[in-house]
Order: structure tokens, then sequence, then C-alpha cells
């Protein structure tokens, strides 16, 4: 492993922070917003010092970049761009506390939407908008790094989903690394893009729109408002942003496929089907429940739209709805933990993974009734290997047996059992509004920003293990690993 590569590439990612504070800076500037300019300038040049001076420090000493050297680049910096992407929360009020801005430059980066705020029509506007870029770049990181290195090393059964996107077209490692960031990129610019043109037309506000697009294409959950989706009339922005959670929510991989082949490529893809049998299923499963308890609050509009913000582990309800408390807390946070497809920015088991774990108990099933027969394992039009569900089921045990500890340790800070372990799954699936929905259903425990000190770091901690798909920090805890 040759160690000035990693930090040389931190040095990039501490410039891709850098880079990202532009807009909110300006921001600050045009609408007239001295304490979020003042704050924001301070820690964009402080930003781009430390990002200059890594990459100045370690150029020209970096050696061959080898497989190795990715997974402990990884881990260093989704530790140290959060800290980076704190300073503005930090430095925009003397009292600010720094727990709360790591928690909330977390919660952005892993698109997890859990906020220590406890009201945001108070905060300065470019605040508002530096929350939702840093879900959005979380959103590309979080593709790039499933696509370019996860993919590539078959972390919990991702080398299924190895494709043309994943691979790049050479064979250098740099360069692959290059050429898929790109394609991802531009695929990811383009949703955007085209996302904020459609919400803009339904009405919504220039600046909410804005933020609502960068938190739905990277399914991340922050909302520009105390208001929440209340705030916009019709159904036409709610329509749209579902939208924009399914594409964020499904792969990449797809994506470039549709934009190669057109939709014919979705037949193609099982996650697809898989996640609209799981919306419409769960939709109409809620629907009834609320009709059954309440009729005059059955909205099946409002039940598809849940379902689809858990499926997709964006998080997002209207803050009035009532109907929720007849809803059940475990349908809501069993929704958020499947997930969105793999080589997405959505967090959860993801679709593959939930999809072979049932395919292949079927499979043992039917093997009990004949024991020697031949059954075909395939997911889609690939066939996969006992090796793969292996990996599979791997990570199925070590994401119980972390949310179960998840859940322990916070009951031990003070936490409610139930509301413990709801908020552990909330930060593990990287869905921090699940847990709010589950309070809205009936749960009890206290908000984000009534967490202890203690509680927040935990919460920290497991935001960025749901991130980081679990099995890398097994990986790296291996002494073979290391060994080459």
């Amino acid at each position: 492993m040759v160690y000035t590569n990693i930090l040389h590439g931190l040095g990039w990612l501490v410039m891709v922070i850098a880079v990202a504070m532009l807009p909110s800076l300006l921001f600050a500037l045009g609408a007239g917003e001295e304490r979020a300019f003042t704050a924001f300038g301070i820690s964009f040049l402080f930003t781009l010092f430390a990002a200059g001076g890594l990459i100045v420090a370690f150029r020209g000493t970096q050696g061959a970049l080898t497989k190795r050297d990715l997974l402990p680049f990884v881990v260093a910096g989704w530790l140290v761009m959060p800290f980076f992407g704190a300073l503005p929360f930090y430095t925009m009020t003397p009292d600010a506390s720094f727990t709360g801005s790591i928690f909330e430059a977390v919660s952005g980066l892993t698109t997890t939407g859990a906020s220590s705020f406890e009201t945001l029509d108070d905060k300065p506007r470019a605040l508002i908008l530096w929350r939702a870029i840093l879900q959005w770049v979380g959103g590309w990181a979080t593709i790039f790094m499933g696509a370019a290195i996860f993919a590539s090393f078959g972390i919990g059964g991702m080398s299924l989903r190895l494709s043309p996107l994943t691979r790049g077209e050479t064979t250098n490692l740099l360069q692959r690394l290059r050429a898929t960031g790109k394609e991802i990129g531009g695929l990811y610019v383009s949703l955007t893009a085209i996302g904020l043109l459609v919400l803009w037309g339904t009405g919504v506000p220039a600046f909410d729109a804005i933020c609502l697009t960068l938190s739905a294409v990277s399914t991340g959950g922050f909302v520009p408002t105390d208001a929440g989706l209340t705030a916009y009339d019709g159904v036409g922005p709610k329509i749209w942003l579902m939208v924009l959670m399914c594409l964020g929510a499904l792969s990449f991989a797809t994506h470039r496929n549709i934009a190669r082949s057109g939709l014919a490529a979705i037949r193609e893809d099982p996650e697809v089907l898989f996640f609209f049998n799981i919306v419409l299923g769960a939709a109409l499963v809620i629907w009834l429940a609320v009709l059954l308890s309440e009729p005059a609050h059955a909205n099946i509009f409002d039940s598809l739209f849940a379902v689809v913000s858990l499926v997709t582990t964006t998080g997002w309800m209207p803050k009035d709805a009532e109907w929720m408390a007849h809803a059940s807390p475990v349908l809501l946070l069993g929704l958020a933990v499947i997930g969105g497809g793999t080589l997405s920015t959505a967090g959860g088991l993801k679709l593959m993974r939930a999809g072979l774990l049932i395919k292949q108990s079927l499979r043992e099933m039917q093997r009990l009734v004949y024991p020697h027969g031949i059954v075909r394992s395939r997911f889609g039009d690939r066939s996969y290997s006992i090796q793969l569900m292996k990996s599979v089921w791997t990570f199925f045990v070590i994401f119980l047996t972390a949310l179960g500890l998840g859940g322990v340790l916070l009951s031990l800070i003070g936490i409610e059992m139930e509301a413990a372990f709801a908020a552990s799954l909330a930060f593990l699936a990287n869905v921090g509004p699940a847990y709010d929905m589950a309070r809205a259903a009936g749960l009890h425990g206290p908000a984000f920003h009534d967490f202890p000190t203690l509680a927040q770091w935990l919460g920290v901690i497991i935001m960025l293990l749901g991130r980081l798909e679990l099995l890398v920090i097994i990986s790296l805890l291996n002494r073979d690993y290391w060994r080459g």
C-alpha cells in the first residue's frame, strides 16, 4: 500500500467539498446574508488551503495505484469529508454545537436526512442550500464508490452488478476510476438538471425547487422549510418528487443502459420489477389498514408517496399526515430496511440482496421436496454462485448484528428501547426521516435534536457504517487484506 496515494486522493476529495461551498457562498453574498457569507468564506478558505496543501505536498510522490489502496481511501474519505462539510454549520453561530455540526454534515453526505436542527425557518437560506448540496455530493460519491470500488471487490454480492458502467473502458485502474466517475457524473447531472426544470415548472419556488431536487435525486430527505412538503400546493410537485426519488433509487447501471439502448433495458433489470412490486403492494396494504381504522384519512396517493419515500430511503412525508397513526411502525421501518437498487444513491440492504435472499430461500425449500433436483440459480439474466450467496448472507448477518448492537448501545445511553432500535435502523439504512415517520405512527422517542451528545456521536458512527456497506470494515480488519 502506498499511503501517499491515499493522502493525495484525499486532497482532491477535500477540494470537491471546497468547490461545493461556492454556490452557498455566492448565494449568501447575493441574498445579503452577512453572517452566512462570513461563515462560508472562512470555511471555503480553510478547506481550500487544506486541499491544496495535500495535493501539492504529495504530488509526484504517489506510486502506482493498486486495488489494496482503494478501501482505506474510501474509509478515509468518508471520515475526512464530513469534518470540512461541518465547518459552515459550526462557524455560522458562536454557540453552535460541534457535535450537532458533525451530525448534520455526516447525515447530509451519507444521504441519511436525520437533522439535529429543531427548526429551519430561522436559519440562513445559504445554510439550507448547503445541506441540500451536501446530500447531492454524497449521492454522487455513493454511486461512484459502489460502481468503481465495491463492485470490483464483490462486496456483499455487488459483483453481480458488474457492467460497462462499473468496469470502465480501460485496463489501467486509475483511468478506469476516472472513466466511471465521468460517466456517472454525466448521468447524475442530467437527471438533476431535468428534475429541477420540471419541479420549478410545477410552481415550486426556485430556491425550494433547487433544494428539493438535490435531495430527491440523492434520496437524502432534507427539506428547505419547517412546513415540509405541505408548503407546496397541488399534487404536481409530489408526483414529480416521486419520479425523482425512483430515478435516484434505481441502479445507475440501468440508467446508463436506458440512455444507450432505450427503455427495453428495464426488462433486463429484475431490481426494477422488484422495486415496483414492493411499492404497489405496500401502498395497498397501508391504504387498506388506514381505510379500516379511519376511513376519513384514507388516501391512496398519500400511502403511495410514503411507500416510495421509504423504499427509496428518502423518508419524506407531509407534516400533517395524521393517517400515519394508523400505520404500523414495523411495516414502515421494514420498507426502509429493504432500500433501493444497487449502484444507486439509496441505502438499506438493497433490492438485489433482498431479492437474492428470497430466491435462495425458495430454492432451499424446493430442494427439501426434490433433494436431487437441479435448480437454476439466476437473478434476471445472470447466474449466481453459492459463493456470491455466502457474501450476501454474510452482509445480511453483519447488518442485523450492527442493527442490534446499535440499538443496545443507544438504549444504554438513555433512549427508550423501541426508539433506540428504530433510530439504529434509521441510521444504518441511511433513512433518518423513517424514524420520524415511526414516531408519527405511535413510536415513543425523542427527536434527533433532543438526543444526548453521546447518542448523536453513536448515530454518526452508525450512519458511516451503513454507507460503507459494513463489509468494508470487516475487510480492513482482516490481516489477509493487508498481506495482499
